[in-house]
């Protein structure tokens, strides 16, 4: 009867369970048909480990990717924030130089006997506001600049979304930096002309004022 029931099961049973055909043990085909059953979940359970796998390699290779891309960014953000520091230290030293010029020209244009009409000291007034202006852009990003020292020294803390966010808005204000730079280099050469032009009637009046006194 045992080797009928042998017979009976069929020949892939005796190929993935050679070792129960080998057995001296009463067989039963529902004995095969439970072994089968828990062949195909094993299998199952393998395949759907493998997609996890699959999936977590898939998300790590995409976080090592994101990282190199803003490690990348941070790189770049770094070298362009030591060019806006430099540019920054250029434009505070020829400030100076202006502020100096500027008081300098003012006390000589106010020490004048006689000004035929005020419109020296209007364009000294204006070149004063550019000059006030100026004091307080170069200010703000004085400011900006100490922050996002500040902010690189926590950056490695961050997480990636964190980090990526914190990049953007370093891009946006650096932009905006060095957009204002550009716009107060261009105004420190409107500024100096406007110097030279009040000096330049100041040193007419002055000799004028000794041909009159002659």
């Amino acid at each position: 009867k045992n080797k009928s029931l042998v017979r009976s099961a069929p020949s892939s049973y005796q190929i993935n369970y050679p070792h129960l055909f080998n057995s001296k043990l009463k067989l039963s085909p529902l004995l095969f048909y439970n072994l089968d059953y828990l062949n195909q979940k094993t299998k199952s359970m393998r395949n759907f480990v493998m997609i996890l796998a699959l999936v977590a390699i898939g998300f790590t290779s995409c976080n090592d990717n994101a990282n190199k891309d803003l490690e990348k960014q941070q790189q770049e953000l770094t070298k362009a924030n030591d060019s806006i520091v430099s540019t920054h230290e250029e434009l505070r030293q020829k400030h100076q130089e202006l502020m100096n010029n500027h008081n300098q020209v003012s006390q000589e244009l106010r020490g004048l006997e006689q000004l035929e009409d005020s419109t020296q000291l209007e364009k000294l007034a204006e070149l004063e506001g550019q000059i006030r202006d100026h004091q307080a852009t170069l200010a703000s990003h004085e400011e900006m600049i100490r922050s996002h020292n500040e902010l690189n020294k926590e950056y490695g803390s961050l997480s990636t979304d964190e980090k990526k966010a914190q990049l953007d808005e370093m891009q946006k204000t650096h932009e905006r930096i060095m957009s204002e730079q550009d716009e107060i280099k261009s105004e420190h050469d409107g500024i100096e002309k406007g110097h030279q032009s009040i000096k330049d009637v100041i040193a007419q009046s002055s000799g004028e004022d000794s041909e009159d006194s002659m």
